[in-house]
């Protein structure tokens, strides 16, 4: 393992033990909690219909450190399947299910709903790419 990525793991395991520790800041612990779950509800307002993975996270009031730790994984993993959960392993799903507290075919919906939004955003920036090109040679032409 390299040295910035086991510093990140060791400082990723350290926060997530305090947040875990809620009764040296019982009241902050809480508020953070609950700031996390009306972060949800504003992601799921602003974004109707689509749910994410970190949508779900939030929701169950965890921190990607947090959820880390309760799945065996590392935190770069829980940001990766955040950016493109289309890669997990139904191992992974499931224990991600267990952890946020919901059945594991609503795990399933979020990553296939994060696998398409994934696919529409790369068309999107390819549509852009194609029409600043077009642009370009329609300048160049005018000239």
């Amino acid at each position: 393992m390299t040295r910035n990525l086991q510093n990140t793991n060791e400082r990723a395991e350290r926060t997530a033990q305090i947040a875990a520790n809620p009764s040296r800041h019982p009241i902050r612990a809480a508020a953070i909690v609950k700031g996390r779950q009306r972060l949800a509800k504003v992601t799921e307002n602003r974004n109707p219909g689509l749910k994410l993975l970190s949508t779900l996270r939030l929701a169950a009031g965890l921190s990607k450190a947090e959820l880390a730790m309760a799945t065996n994984l590392t935190q770069a993993d829980i940001i990766r399947l955040e950016k493109n959960p289309g890669d997990a392993s139904p191992s992974t799903l499931k224990k991600l299910a267990e952890v946020l507290g919901v059945e594991m075919a609503e795990v399933v919906t979020v990553v296939d709903a994060g696998k398409e939004a994934t696919k529409q955003a790369g068309r999107q920036a390819g549509k852009l790419g194609y029409d600043q090109q077009c642009l370009k040679v329609a300048t160049l032409t005018s000239l």
